[in-house]
C-alpha cells in the first residue's frame, strides 16, 4: 500500500454483511476489504470503474479474473496492458482517461490496431478528438508522427488547440466540406485560422461564424453577406454582437429573429424595445433565465410572466414570495437552489414522496434535517442528484439517529428503532463512499518507521529543531 495514500473504514455502525458488493467492488475506498472478500468482488466492476491504483497488485494475483475488454479502460493498467499488449481492447482503450498512457501504447503497438478498416477510422477520430481536448499541444509534439489530418474529418474537434503553422502545413489534409470546420467557425480561439482562410467560407460557414463572439471586427466588415434568416438568428444569440443588433433592428424583426434574443444575456436592452414582438414561449423562457436584466422586464410586463418557469428562477424569489399561490411547487421545489426561505415557512408544500421533487435539489439538507419523520429515504438515495447521493452529511444524519438507537431500545422507543430502520437501506448505503471514514489508527501505524526515523534524524541535529521552533 502507497505511503501517501489515506486509509479508510467502515464506519462502526456499518453491517458488512448487508452492503452490495456490486456497489463496493466500484468504491476505492473499498480496497482494503478486497482481500477478506475475494469470493464477493463483482470483477468486471472492479476493472471497469475502480480508479485505486493499488487493484493492480489484486489482479495481478488473480490474472484468471482479468477481462481485457473491461481492464483496458481503466486508467491504472497502462503498465499491464503494456505487457500483454494482445490482450489490448483497443476500442475500450480508447475510453481510458490516461491519455499519455492510451498515446504511448497507440503508438508503441501501432501495428497490432493500424488497419484500414472504417472502424480503425472511426477509433483514431475518437481518439484524436479526446487528445485534442485533454492536452493537444503536448500529446501532438510528443506523438507528432500518429497525427493524421485525415482523421480529423471524422468528428467535428476543436483544431485550434493546433499551432497555426500545423494547420498550414497540412492545409491539403483538411477538408473544409466537413463538419469539424463549422465548430472551428464557433471557436473564439481559432479567429487568427479563421482570417487567414475566411476566402474558403461559403454561406454555411458564415451561419457559424456570426455564432462566434471573436468574429465581431470580421462580421462588422462583412455584414452584406448575412442575409438569411439563419444569420441573424445565430448573430442574435452572440453575445459579442449587440452594436450590430441595434443597428439591425430592422433585420431581425424582418427574419422573425426576436425569439433568438432571449438566450443573449445582453440583448435586454434590445428587447426592451421590440418586446411586442416576443410569443408565450419567447415570455417563458425570459421567466427561466437567471438573468437579473430578464427580472426587470417581467416586472414590467407582470402579464406576460409564465409562473411555471418563474418557479425555477433562483433570482425571481421576492416575485415569487408575494405571488405564493401562483408558484408551481413541484418546479419550484426540483430546480430553485434558493427553496429554504419560502419552504421553511411553508413546509407543507414540499411532497417528499415525490420522486421528481425537492430530493433532487443539492439544497434541501436545512428542510430534510427539520422533516426527518416525513422523508422517503429511498428516494433520497436513488436521487437524480449524485451530489445528494453522496453527500456525507446524508451518513452523518443516519449515524446522528443510530447512536440514539441503543437509548431508543431501553426506552421501548419503537418511533425512534422504526425511523432508523426507515434511513437505514443497505442497497442503496452501498453506493455513497461516505460509509468509509479516515482509518487514523491504521496511518499512524503505516507512518510511525518514517516518523523514528525523522526524530532520530532530528535529535542528531538539534541545530534543524531550533530552525523549527523559531520559525
Amino acid at each position: 500500500m502507497s505511503n501517501n495514500k489515506p486509509i479508510y473504514k467502515l464506519r462502526d455502525w456499518i453491517n458488512e454483511e448487508k452492503l452490495n458488493w456490486k456497489y463496493l467492488s466500484q468504491e476505492p475506498r473499498a480496497v482494503y476489504l478486497f482481500e477478506k472478500h475475494i469470493d464477493k468482488i463483482d470483477w468486471q466492476k472492479l476493472q471497469q470503474c475502480n480508479h485505486n491504483p493499488e487493484i493492480i497488485s489484486l489482479l495481478e494475483k488473480y490474472p484468471n479474473k482479468i477481462h481485457s475488454y473491461y481492464f483496458s479502460s481503466n486508467p491504472n493498467a497502462i503498465s499491464w496492458l503494456d505487457r500483454n499488449p494482445n490482450n489490448i481492447d483497443w476500442w475500450e482503450l480508447t475510453k481510458n482517461p490516461n491519455i499519455y498512457g492510451v498515446f504511448y501504447l497507440f503508438t508503441k503497438y501501432s501495428e497490432l490496431h493500424n488497419t484500414k478498416d472504417e472502424y480503425s477510422q472511426i477509433r483514431w477520430s475518437k481518439l484524436l478528438s479526446d487528445a485534442v481536448r485533454y492536452d493537444g499541444i503536448v500529446l501532438f509534439k510528443k506523438f507528432r508522427l500518429i497525427f493524421n489530418f485525415n482523421h480529423f474529418s471524422i468528428d467535428p474537434i476543436n483544431l485550434s488547440v493546433f499551432p497555426i503553422n500545423t494547420l498550414e502545413q497540412n492545409i491539403n489534409n483538411i477538408n473544409f466540406n466537413t463538419m469539424m470546420w463549422y465548430k472551428l467557425c464557433e471557436d473564439p480561439k481559432a479567429i487568427n485560422i479563421l482570417e487567414k482562410f475566411i476566402n474558403k467560407f461559403t454561406d454555411y460557414y458564415w451561419q457559424h461564424l456570426c455564432k462566434n463572439p471573436s468574429a465581431i471586427h470580421i462580421l462588422k466588415n462583412n455584414i452584406h453577406k448575412l442575409d438569411t434568416c439563419e444569420h441573424w438568428s445565430n448573430l442574435c444569440q452572440n453575445s459579442e454582437a449587440i452594436d450590430i443588433l441595434i443597428d439591425n433592428i430592422t433585420k431581425i424583426i424582418k427574419f422573425n429573429c426576436v425569439g433568438s434574443l432571449v438566450s443573449n444575456p445582453n440583448a435586454i436592452k434590445i428587447l426592451k424595445i421590440i418586446h411586442f414582438k416576443l410569443n408565450e414561449y419567447n415570455w417563458a423562457y425570459l421567466c427561466a433565465t437567471g438573468n437579473s436584466e430578464a427580472i426587470c422586464l417581467l416586472e414590467e410586463h407582470p402579464d406576460k410572466i409564465n409562473w411555471d418557469s418563474l418557479s425555477r428562477n433562483p433570482n425571481a424569489i421576492h416575485i415569487l414570495k408575494e405571488n405564493l399561490d401562483k408558484i408551481n411547487w413541484k418546479e419550484f421545489c426540483y430546480y430553485n437552489p434558493n427553496i429554504v426561505s419560502i419552504l421553511e415557512k411553508y413546509p407543507e408544500k414540499i411532497n417528499w414522496n415525490d420522486k421528481h421533487g425537492i430530493i433532487n435539489n443539492i439544497n434541501l439538507f436545512p428542510l430534510l434535517e427539520k422533516n426527518i419523520d416525513k422523508v422517503n429515504w429511498k428516494l433520497i438515495y436513488c436521487s437524480n442528484c449524485k451530489e445528494i447521493r453522496e453527500d456525507h452529511r446524508i451518513i452523518d444524519l443516519i449515524e446522528y439517529y443510530v447512536k440514539k438507537s441503543e437509548y431508543a431500545v431501553l426506552n421501548r422507543n419503537t418511533y425512534l428503532l422504526n425511523l432508523i430502520d426507515k434511513m437505514i437501506i443497505w442497497e442503496d448505503l452501498s453506493m455513497n463512499p461516505n460509509i468509509f471514514k479516515l482509518d487514523y489508527e491504521a496511518m499512524a501505524e503505516k507512518f510511525e518507521p518514517l516518523s523514528r526515523e525523522l526524530n532520530d534524524y532530528l535529535c542528531d541535529r538539534p541545530h534543524l529543531l531550533t530552525i523549527v521552533y523559531e520559525n
